[in-house]
């Protein structure tokens, strides 16, 4: 983005900084640590617009998802502010799209998927390419994911190794046979570019669209 970043020293530009801080953590579960990047003009943020803003954060629990870091950029952004409410009120007047990537450890994976609200989508992917009924961990070891799961009684275990790329705007899981292969079921807002594992981690590009 050629624009300049707007002087982080400016009170005003502060205080619309750390409004909109705290609007990103009221959107988190939990949230580590936090830098934010606001582009654009001191008199088009006076008029209510930003030419757009960067986000880079750590230890990230959006919705039940843990991610272990994320870095994403906006486009131009509407925004509502009030000084007066503790010089801190600030929000969004329209949608806006994100683009950027985000990184997961395998215990990112582990602990999103074994959780109470996505346990249905790791139950889904342990029955889809295991053949078996419940999920008990993933583990990244380099390129590959391996996936273990288990019957519901723990009489019955499998694991097995896999390969995570992008497909049409969706994480797919291929055995290494190329057999069973499975898209993980998307939100229709979100639009994968490009994924890969390596290190030990699972790296995503792309993009989505984010409501007020």
């Amino acid at each position: 983005m050629s624009t300049n970043s707007l002087k982080a020293n400016d009170p005003f530009i502060r205080a619309i900084e750390i409004g909109l801080k705290s609007w990103i953590r009221s959107k988190c579960k939990s949230l580590g640590t936090l830098t934010l990047v606001l582009r654009g003009s001191s008199l088009e943020l006076l008029r209510g617009r930003l030419l757009g803003l960067k986000i880079v954060a750590n230890k990230v629990n959006f919705q039940g998802l843990y991610f272990h870091r994320a870095s994403l950029e906006s486009g131009p952004i509407q925004i509502k502010f009030n000084l007066s409410l503790n010089g801190k009120k600030v929000n969004l007047a329209n949608n806006f799209e994100l683009n950027g990537s985000l990184s997961l450890k395998g215990n990112d994976l582990s602990r999103t998927l074994i959780s109470d609200k996505w346990k249905w989508l790791g139950d889904l992917l342990a029955d889809q390419l295991l053949g078996i009924k419940s999920l008990e961990n993933l583990i990244i070891t380099n390129d590959m994911l391996e996936i273990e799961g288990k019957d519901p009684k723990g009489k019955e275990q499998r694991k097995e190794k896999f390969r995570v790329d992008a497909f049409k705007g969706n994480l797919r899981i291929k055995p290494l046979n190329n057999e069973g292969i499975v898209l993980l079921p998307m939100d229709p807002s979100i639009q994968i570019d490009n994924a890969k594992l390596l290190d030990g981690e699972l790296l995503i590009t792309g993009r989505a669209k984010v409501s007020p």
